[in-house]
């Protein structure tokens, strides 16, 4: 397994790497974690919370989706 420096303490690189294993429960922790701050964030741009809580969905179903090739080059929230 790949671990780049500075990322293995990250929680939420943990978090990825049992979801790339397959644990949809880290997955789930990753959405409570992250997922109001990016749909406010998101509101800001769009200006519908609406909007912004789909494509905040949108986001979190492709991360779910590629999470079987993730590697920890980054930290999760960018």
């Amino acid at each position: 397994m790949f671990m780049a420096s500075g990322y293995d303490e990250d929680p939420d690189v943990v978090l990825m790497l049992a979801v790339r294993g397959g644990d949809r429960g880290a997955f789930e922790a990753l959405v409570r974690r992250h997922g109001e701050s990016l749909v406010k964030f998101m509101v800001r741009y769009v200006g519908s919370e609406s909007t912004a809580e789909d494509l905040a969905q949108e986001a979190f179903y492709r991360v779910f989706q590629a999470a079987r090739t993730y590697e920890p080059t980054a930290r999760f929230q960018t």
